[in-house]
């Protein structure tokens, strides 16, 4: 019998609730305003589409002059080289090692004069030391970057103190997933008053959108049983289909040639809704739970 390496996050209820949220119309400020604040009172915060929303939405309000360096530790999540590669960035690779700490030689040798970011990635719920790149963040004037898609620890999680940006992640196949959306927590001002100036004037994802996106992963939810995922696994192997790559592919949360396009939008009512729910049910089991699997 097949094994579903992977479950939806996310149980019946919610998905309900999701569907009730994308039919209903109106509210969007409040929804915004409620959803910001159930994450952050201090008002630190902007809520996007998504993780890779919130990079782009960065390195828009950053400006860095092309052909400037941003290094990211060995594994990323996918989408986030192609993000900054197309704001004419050059990237650089930080070793880590098989704790999935940062490789310090690695990181100070690929530091150069052209260096103007390091993002430091969090793997399977574990965490990752940033003592060092803190330390060469500072000494070289260099923004801190911490992306915590992988790493969950209840909402309203600030991160490290020392990180100038960091990123948090509910997409399909994360924990606490709302099918989409990100937090992106940015200490300076004046730069948190630019990104938040930028995403006002991108145009706001549709409830129907978002509706759709609903039921595509409620049938995912529904074939992910085993005896309903074998089936299909045997009719995609009749049908010489690669199983994997179909099904990897259909749980992608931004699809087409057009990617960094589709990040810029702002996220829907219904999605910001939906993490609000979200994030007010979530319990300290379950995050306990997510802890240990990262472990």
């Amino acid at each position: 019998m097949t094994w579903i390496r992977l479950r939806i996050d996310l149980g019946w209820r919610d998905l309900l609730a999701a569907v009730g949220f994308s039919c209903s119309r109106g509210g969007r400020e409040l929804a915004a305003q409620e959803t910001a604040q159930a994450w952050d009172p201090a008002d630190e915060c902007l809520i996007t589409l998504s993780v890779r929303s919130g990079l782009d939405l960065l390195l828009r309000a950053l400006k860095l002059p092309r052909g400037s360096k941003v290094l990211f530790t060995a594994l990323t999540v996918p989408g986030m080289i192609e993000i900054a590669e197309d704001h004419g960035l050059r990237v650089g690779a930080v070793d880590i090692t098989t704790e999935g700490q940062i490789c310090a030689h690695s990181l100070q040798s690929a530091i150069d004069p052209d260096t103007r970011m390091i993002v430091v990635v969090h793997l399977f719920g574990g965490r990752t030391d940033l003592t060092l790149a803190a330390e060469l963040a500072q000494l070289h004037g260099l923004v801190l970057v911490e992306d915590s898609a992988q790493r969950f620890c209840g909402p309203g999680d600030p991160g490290d103190p020392r990180s100038d940006v960091v990123l948090h992640s509910f997409g399909p196949i994360k924990s606490c997933t709302a099918l989409g959306g990100g937090v992106v927590r940015v200490k300076d001002q004046s730069l948190r008053k630019r990104m938040r100036q930028i995403l006002a004037t991108d145009p706001v994802q549709s409830a129907a959108r978002f509706r759709k996106r609903v039921v595509r992963f409620g049938i995912l939810k529904l074939l992910s049983g085993r005896i309903a995922a074998s089936g299909v696994i045997v009719v995609l192997q009749c049908l010489r289909i690669d199983a994997d790559a179909a099904l990897t592919t259909l749980a992608k949360g931004f699809r087409g040639s057009d990617f960094v396009k589709q990040l810029r939008y702002q996220p829907s009512t219904p999605l910001l809704r939906l993490l609000r729910r979200r994030w007010g049910r979530e319990s300290d089991r379950s995050r306990d739970l997510t802890v240990q699997r990262g472990r």
